[in-house]
C-alpha cells in the first residue's frame, strides 16, 4: 500500500500516469525508474524530485517551501532548515514546522543524525544544527505566481476536493480561464493606473516606482462569461506577489446591496423607493431581505437593523459581485467559478464542478422580479448598445466599483486603496478621477473582449465559407 519506493521510483510515478496501486504498476514503475537512471545523473534526478514533491500547505517544490516556511531562498537555508524540509517530505501534515514544531524538531534531528552517520556532516555541525531553534516565517500560505493561481487555489480549498494523501503525487485542474483574455486584461489595467498617477490631480500622492506599491492605488478586474458563469480572467491588484486578492477585501457594499432590497419589494408587489432603500426595506422586513441576500451570495451573519437595507455592513467584495451577477442573469442558478474538473495524474477524476443544463436553468431568485430590478438603480441599461452598467462609490472611501454587463461578457472593476485615507479623498478631483478610471477600465476591457469575439466569429466564417463552396 505504501513505501518500497526509491527516490527515482517516486519521481517516475509523479511524472507519468502509471495506473493504480497494483503489482503491474510497481513493475512498470521500476522499469521507468531504470530508464530515468540510465539517462540522468543522481543530482539531476534529485533536483527534479525536489522541484515537484509536496511540502504541505498547498506547497509544491523546494523553492516554494523555503519561502513559505522560512522566508528564504534555497541557497540561504541553514543546515538545520535544510534538514527540516528533508524530514518534512516524510509526512507534510505530521511534521509541519508551523503547526507541529515539536514533531518537526524530532524529524529534523533524526535527519541530521542520519547525515552524520553517512559522513555528510561533522560531529560539530550535528551538535550546532540540532540545537538551533525551530524558527519559521509564521502561519502563511504559499504565495502564488499570479492572480489566477491564487483564485484557483482558494476555490479548490472551498470545494474541499483534494486529499492530502496524494503526498508526493500531483493533480490536474481544468479551468475556464482564457490565457489570451488574461493577457489582454493585464495589458489594459496597469497603463490605466499609470495614466491616473501621471494626471495633475494625483500630484503629491503615492505612485508606483518599479515594484514599490505600498499605499499606491490598486485595481482589480473580473471577467466572466455572461451565460455560463465561467471566469475568463482575473486580477486582484497590481501584483500577485503581495498575495492579496482585493475581491476578498471586506467592504461596505452600500448601493451595491440595493438590488437585493429592491428584489424583495418587487417580489412582494411593494413600492420601491428609488431614493431610499431603507424605506423600501422596512416594507419587507429583515427576515426576507436576509434570506434573499444569502440566496444571492452574501455569506455569514447580516445585521438585523436599518444598516442592512443601506448596505452599511462589512462583507467580501466578491459577495456583492455574485449577487449583482445573479440578479443580472435573471436569478438563474449560474455561479461564477474557474474550476471545472479536478483529477489526479493517475486519471482518477476527483470532481466535476459544472451544473447540468436543467440545474443551471433553475431559479435561485424569482426570474421576473430579478429582470425588473436589473432596470433599476444602480443598474443603468443602454438601449442602443444593449449593455447594463453599474458605477458606485463604496462607503468609507473603500474605492469605486464599476461593471459592464452584456450578452456575452460581464466585467467587474474595483479601483481604490488598501488603507483608505479620508484626506486623500477630500483632495479636489481624486474621487472623480477614481470613478472615471474605474468606469473607463471596465468599458475598455468589455469593448476589447467584444472586439476579439467578433474577430473570432469572422475568422471562423471565412474558414467555413471555402469548405461550403468546395462541397
Amino acid at each position: 500500500a505504501q513505501g518500497a519506493s526509491t527516490i527515482t521510483m517516486q519521481l517516475a510515478r509523479n511524472c507519468y500516469e502509471l495506473g493504480g496501486k497494483t503489482l503491474d504498476r510497481k513493475v512498470l514503475e521500476m522499469a521507468v525508474a531504470r530508464r530515468i537512471e540510465g539517462k540522468y545523473s543522481k543530482d539531476e534526478i534529485l533536483t527534479a524530485y525536489l522541484n515537484r514533491i509536496y511540502f504541505g500547505q498547498q506547497c509544491y517544490g523546494i523553492v516554494q517551501a523555503a519561502d513559505l516556511y522560512f522566508g528564504k531562498k534555497v541557497a540561504d537555508l541553514t543546515l538545520a532548515e535544510c534538514a527540516t524540509l528533508a524530514g518534512l517530505v516524510r509526512g507534510p501534515s505530521i511534521y509541519n514546522p508551523v503547526y507541529s514544531p515539536e514533531a518537526a524538531v524530532k524529524v529534523r534531528n533524526a535527519t541530521l543524525e542520519r547525515m552524520f552517520e553517512c559522513e555528510f556532516i561533522t560531529q560539530e555541525q550535528l551538535w550546532q544544527a540540532s540545537r538551533e531553534p525551530m524558527t519559521v516565517a509564521g502561519e502563511r500560505e504559499a504565495r502564488p505566481g499570479s492572480y489566477p493561481i491564487l483564485v484557483i487555489s482558494r476555490e479548490l480549498s472551498d470545494l474541499d476536493c483534494c486529499d492530502e494523501q496524494e503526498g508526493t503525487s500531483s493533480i490536474f485542474v481544468m479551468t475556464t480561464l482564457d490565457l489570451e483574455f488574461q493577457r489582454m486584461v493585464e495589458e489594459i489595467s496597469e497603463p490605466a493606473l499609470t495614466a491616473l498617477e501621471a494626471s495633475p490631480v494625483w500630484a503629491g500622492l503615492p505612485r508606483r516606482v518599479d515594484n514599490q506599491l505600498k499605499n499606491c492605488v490598486q485595481a482589480a478586474v473580473l471577467c466572466v462569461d455572461s451565460r455560463k458563469g465561467d471566469l475568463l480572467a482575473v486580477t486582484g491588484g497590481r501584483s500577485a506577489l503581495d498575495g492579496v486578492d482585493r475581491w476578498q477585501t471586506m467592504v461596505m457594499p452600500g448601493d451595491l446591496f440595493t438590488p437585493v432590497v429592491n428584489l424583495c419589494a418587487v417580489d412582494q408587489r411593494r413600492t420601491v423607493i428609488r431614493s431610499s432603500p431603507e424605506v423600501t426595506g422596512r416594507g419587507v422586513g429583515f427576515n426576507t431581505v436576509i434570506e434573499t441576500a444569502q440566496k444571492a451570495g452574501y455569506k455569514g451573519d447580516l445585521p438585523r437593523s436599518p444598516d442592512l437595507y443601506a448596505g452599511r455592513f462589512r462583507a467580501p467584495l466578491s459577495h456583492a459581485v455574485n449577487a449583482l451577477y445573479l440578479i443580472g442573469n435573471d436569478g438563474r442558478n449560474v455561479q461564477i467559478s474557474s474550476v471545472r474538473q479536478v483529477g489526479t495524474t493517475k486519471k482518477n477524476l476527483v470532481m466535476v464542478n459544472a451544473p447540468s443544463p436543467e440545474e443551471s436553468r433553475r431559479e435561485i431568485l424569482p426570474r421576473e422580479s430579478a429582470h425588473l430590478v436589473a432596470a433599476l438603480p444602480p443598474f443603468r441599461y443602454d438601449e442602443r448598445s444593449r449593455k447594463t452598467s453599474v458605477n458606485v462609490r463604496l462607503p468609507e472611501n473603500t474605492g469605486h466599483f464599476s461593471a459592464v454587463m452584456g450578452r456575452y461578457f460581464t466585467v467587474f472593476v474595483w479601483v481604490g486603496f488598501d488603507e483608505p485615507d479620508e484626506a486623500v479623498y477630500k483632495k479636489k478631483g481624486v474621487a472623480s478621477a477614481l470613478a472615471k478610471t474605474s468606469a473607463a477600465l471596465a468599458g475598455e476591457v468589455y469593448d476589447r473582449a467584444e472586439e476579439n469575439r467578433r474577430k473570432a466569429v469572422r475568422e471562423r466564417r471565412e474558414k467555413e465559407a471555402p469548405a461550403e463552396q468546395d462541397t
